[in-house]
């Protein structure tokens, strides 16, 4: 399945690099080129996955680290980027630097806030969607 992805995935790109360098636009060149662009982006996405299910498909305490923190991760985010985004919106700065200052702030601070905070204090679990750990040994905690 990765084989025949990838090797979709070239050809889409390479159909649409030849339409883009050599066609002008018509409606079956747009359509051709539409249909291109699907199968190009699909079949990447594909490999993406292939590799992903091959390559980290194995338990580690960095990946039960960040499964445990999804749930919170959604709870927090869209509070942390409506809060940063009205810090930012008024300031005379290019859109790519509040872009920037967004991604990075809202991921910082929640994970900051899930790993400090949340992750301390056992009566915030349930309140995140955290169950309790089978195994009390483990530490899931990660340390950079």
């Amino acid at each position: 399945m990765k084989k025949k992805a990838l090797l979709l995935g070239i050809v889409g790109f390479a159909g649409q690099a030849i339409i883009w360098l050599f066609f002008e636009d018509g409606y079956v060149i747009h359509f051709t080129e539409a249909l291109l662009k699907v199968v190009n982006i699909w079949s990447w996405i594909l490999v993406l996955f292939a590799y992903a299910a091959q390559y980290l498909n194995k338990p580690s305490t960095g990946l039960a680290y960040a499964n445990r923190a999804v749930y919170p991760f959604y709870i927090l985010h869209q509070t942390i980027t409506v809060c940063i985004g009205y810090l930012v919106m008024d300031l005379d700065w290019g859109l790519a630097p509040k872009a920037l200052i967004l991604v990075v702030g809202t991921f910082g601070l929640s994970w900051l806030i899930y790993d400090l905070i949340i992750l301390r204090i056992p009566v915030l679990h349930p309140l995140f969607g955290l169950k309790k750990r089978k195994h009390a040994k483990k530490d899931y905690s990660l340390t950079i």
